[in-house]
């Protein structure tokens, strides 16, 4: 698994960019501050591998992949809706611990 983790404007929360095992994308936002729902809460976006050409057609998946989206939407929620705008389906998961 490759990954990168990208820098967060709002305080008690973390967000990942990785490629996973399978080679998909995925897009990590986790929150754990008191303003979350429960204060304990993931957000985690997948986007299959077979939709990379979409995103970026000159790019293998890499740490330079990774790092080219999050120069182009350094914000996770940023990133997840560009990719959204491009008819690129992504697939949702939300976890809470409360």
């Amino acid at each position: 698994m490759t990954e990168l983790k990208l820098p967060q404007r709002w305080p008690q929360t973390a967000a990942w960019l990785r490629i996973t095992d399978a080679g998909d994308l995925e897009l990590e936002l986790y929150d754990c501050s008191g303003e979350s729902l429960g204060g304990d809460v993931a957000w985690i976006w997948s986007v299959s591998a077979a939709h990379f050409p979409a995103l970026l057609r000159h790019r293998p998946p890499s740490i330079d992949f990774l790092e080219t989206l999050a120069e182009a939407k350094p914000d996770i929620r940023a990133l997840r809706d560009w990719i959204r705008s491009l008819g690129i389906p992504v697939e949702e998961c939300f976890e809470s611990q409360a």
